[in-house]
């Protein structure tokens, strides 16, 4: 199921730029990067370098804003909500700066042939796009029935039924056809024989039904689960209980399912949660324009690079090469968080202080002193709170004073107080 991007405003672009881009079951990125899947050529810098990020779940595919200046949908006129997937429709348009895109989401062959029958409006989307059609060929669906030619079976409808799929075979439709509309038209004699000699107590279905697995006694109430567990699933449980220092073979089979539940639900919070809190440290120190993360040969943490929860968890999980372990990987992220928060407080109160010095009495009077000299006739203290106020004014307006000393001072205690948490990580993992 191909996803085609093509973009609507090509005429304001470079001639160089790509007009659409096609994904392919899989995922990718769109940004002003020379790596992203599809590069833009923005002279004006507003798209980032990895601006959105596309990617591919059980068949559909979502964007994902990486953006400082954000990607909008045209039709709500709304910005997406950085670092969230977002579902893409056939189509959507999304503006990101001055390039606007089309969404089309192409079936597969395949999945016609699975599609099952239903109602006219469900046969209908099977059309991706219809846009340019006068007629609709599928309307009449919803006219009167015309009676058929070889059975008078008066109206006849389609019953929605996961088990009537067009993929099926067709080799009983020989066999005498049943509707319940049968039961209001006079059946001969012939037929009421043929239909007493049918055997409909055992009906075959349209699909194969899977064996059903036997019995076993259920378990007594307040019982431990591991006890009536089979043997592989009380090996997963001793071993998963080894690794968290928790017991689970006193739980009963309520509680082991509550249990099972809640662990499931705080791993994908944890590590949602430390996607979002490492992509907020990493937006901050590009802003602190600091070293970001790039992807080495190895090493690499799956926590911080671009990607959705499964594909995360997946890497954890089952390891992949030159990505850090799933223990490793959260460690690394506890550790830069710490260095984080620790990092930023020292930081902060480096600004603070650093403001006080240049209010200080002293320095503004040796200021004021140097600019002038006040009037004859007047009172030096209101000569130094004029002085006073057009300082104030003056350093408020300069931006590029106010930007220069945040990021000398800010960004310098930062750096610094990270290196000495990371050293001390270091020595702490030698011993």
């Amino acid at each position: 199921m191909p996803l085609i991007l093509d973009l609507v405003n090509a005429e304001g672009q470079s001639s160089a730029q790509k007009s659409s881009v096609t994904f392919r079951n899989a995922g990718g990125t769109i940004g002003r990067a020379d790596s992203a899947t599809w590069m833009l050529a923005d002279r004006s810098r507003h798209i980032s370098g990895v601006h959105a990020e596309i990617s591919y779940e059980e068949g559909v595919y979502y964007l994902t804003d990486r953006s400082t200046n954000g990607i909008y949908d045209v039709a709500k006129n709304a910005r997406l909500q950085k670092n969230e997937d977002y579902p893409i429709a056939h189509g959507d348009r999304f503006r990101m700066g001055s390039f606007v895109f089309k969404a089309r989401v192409l079936q597969d062959a395949d999945h016609f042939e699975h599609q099952i029958m239903g109602e006219p409006s469900s046969v209908s989307a099977l059309i991706p796009d219809d846009e340019f059609l006068d007629t609709d060929p599928l309307a009449m669906l919803n006219a009167p029935e015309i009676p058929s030619e070889d059975f008078e079976l008066g109206e006849f409808s389609v019953r929605r039924d996961d088990n009537f799929a067009l993929n099926e075979s067709f080799d009983d439709l020989d066999e005498p056809f049943l509707s319940p509309t049968l039961a209001s038209v006079p059946l001969a004699k012939e037929e009421q024989a043929m239909l007493a000699a049918l055997d409909i107590s055992n009906p075959i279905p349209v699909r194969p039904v899977p064996l059903k697995p036997e019995k076993t006694g259920s378990p007594v109430a307040g019982s431990p689960a591991s006890a009536h567990a089979p043997d592989s699933a009380q090996r997963v449980l001793q071993v998963l209980g080894s690794a968290m220092d928790f017991d689970f073979g006193k739980l009963t089979q309520d509680e082991l399912d509550s249990v099972l539940q809640n662990l499931g639900v705080l791993t994908k919070h944890a590590v949602q949660g430390l996607q979002q809190v490492l992509r907020t440290r990493a937006d901050i120190k590009n802003k602190l324009r600091l070293g970001s993360t790039m992807v080495q040969e190895s090493g690499n943490n799956p926590l911080k690079l671009p990607g959705n929860y499964t594909q995360t968890l997946n890497c954890m999980l089952l390891g992949q090469i030159g990505y850090l372990s799933g223990p490793q990987a959260v460690r690394q992220a506890l550790k830069d968080i710490q260095a984080h928060q620790v990092s930023s407080f020292a930081a902060s109160r480096t600004i603070l202080d650093s403001v006080f010095e240049q209010f200080s009495p002293t320095q503004l009077v040796y200021r004021f002193e140097t600019a002038g000299k006040p009037g004859k006739w007047g009172s030096k203290d209101a000569y130094y709170w004029q002085q006073y106020q057009l300082h104030h004014q003056k350093m408020s307006g300069d931006q590029e004073w106010r930007q220069s000393q945040f990021i000398k001072d800010y960004a310098r205690v930062y750096e610094e107080q990270a290196q000495y948490i990371n050293a001390a990580w270091s020595e702490l993992d030698a011993r």
